[in-house]
């Protein structure tokens, strides 16, 4: 794995002395990265590879971190061409460790299997994002980045299947209390008990949830309401998964979870969000979400993001955007996209349409993101 990344490192370094200022501007501030992988049966062998040309569909946001990088370098293309070199060693450092981290738990067999697997899709990269000529290596970097971070989600998908730690499986007793276990993290829950009020969900009544993890010695949170979900056969299905931990940038398709950690606001510090009510589009789950403040080691409930979800339903949260939506009635539809930054969230796009009527967007429209922002929080092209 080490020599691996050696030697992407070692192309990489390259790169620099090569890379065309001008280009790279133009490639940052009104370009976009990459289309992801083609087949391979799509790149005809008599042709030399080189990066595609961008993509308006494919921008590259980057993390928090890349997003303030380029927008404090301005128009300074030697700081902007570091800020793009940085974010692409940190993601693929990133995804060495992911792998690393997954390998030692596999048995040997499989192991092997999945080195085979990322050296496939290493070679691919390499021939896909080419760079044939000194011009073309500012949309190489970028291809590099997209497909880097969509192997990212590829792997997480199959830490899911692969790690329980990430996953708690359990139910509450008769006196409504409950212990899971995510990985260094335990989650004691005590309450008044809980009703099963609908077909697949507990609902459990003045909650006290106490949360350990290597940041947060223990402390404890108070809710009215906790909602769980449970089997919808309890005496023949498995207990259903009410604890997860990690990335929600699949969004929910493992499932409603009632307790979840993961890294709202991009800061690299654990957040909580619990189920907490039917408050979302049409009665779906409302979260109480918890930020984790460094400074004082806690977690802080941050009323001001359930203020701005509430009637929306939470569909995914990627690189510290939260995306969310609602429907009201046959016809009408919103989206918008909330940034949460020292514990302040704000809208940062929206859009309000109708699905129906002769005023409705066709499909074309509806599924096109350019209502949305770019990183630097100007509108798209």
């Amino acid at each position: 794995m080490t020599s691996r990344m050696d030697a992407w490192m070692r192309r990489h370094r390259d790169w620099r002395s090569f890379a065309s200022s001008a280009l790279l501007v133009a490639a940052l501030s009104g370009c976009h990265g990459a289309a992801l992988a083609q087949p391979a049966a799509a790149q005809p062998d008599s042709v030399e590879h080189a990066a595609p040309p961008p993509s308006d569909s494919d921008q590259y946001e980057g993390g928090r971190k890349y997003r303030e990088c380029v927008a404090a370098a301005g128009d300074d293309a030697r700081t902007r061409a570091r800020c793009l070199e940085d974010e692409l060693t940190y993601q693929y450092g990133g995804m060495e460790r992911f792998l690393w981290g997954m390998e030692v738990k596999l048995d040997p067999a499989r192991a092997r299997a999945l080195r085979a697997e990322q050296r496939e899709w290493e070679e691919d990269t390499d021939r896909l994002c080419a760079a044939a000529t000194v011009e073309a290596r500012p949309a190489s970097q970028l291809c590099r980045l997209q497909r880097t971070r969509a192997r990212i989600g590829e792997l997480g998908r199959l830490r899911s299947e692969l790690d329980p730690e990430f996953w708690a499986k359990d139910q509450p007793d008769a006196d409504g209390s409950l212990q899971l276990r995510l990985g260094d993290t335990s989650i004691e829950m005590q309450s008044d008990g809980c009703i099963d009020r609908m077909v697949n969900i507990l609902i459990c009544s003045n909650v006290r949830l106490a949360i350990s993890t290597p940041e947060l010695s223990r402390q404890t949170v108070f809710l009215p309401e906790v909602w769980l979900p449970k089997a919808l056969r309890p005496d023949r299905d498995p207990p259903a998964i009410i604890g997860a931990r990690g990335s929600l940038e699949a969004g929910f398709s493992e499932g409603r979870n009632g307790i979840i950690l993961t890294d709202i606001d991009e800061d690299g510090h654990e957040d909580l969000m619990v189920w907490s009510g039917p408050d979302g589009s049409y009665g779906d789950p409302s979260y109480t979400y918890y930020l984790y403040d460094p400074q004082a080691r806690r977690l802080v409930e941050n009323t001001a993001l359930a203020a701005l979800m509430e009637g929306h339903s939470l569909s995914r949260i990627v690189r510290g955007r939260i995306y969310a939506w609602y429907r009201s009635g046959p016809c009408d539809r919103g989206e918008k996209l909330i940034e949460v930054h020292d514990a302040v969230p704000r809208i940062v796009a929206r859009r309000d349409y109708a699905a129906c009527g002769e005023n409705a967007l066709d499909a074309e429209e509806i599924f096109d993101d350019s209502w949305m922002t770019t990183p630097q929080g100007e509108p798209t092209p």
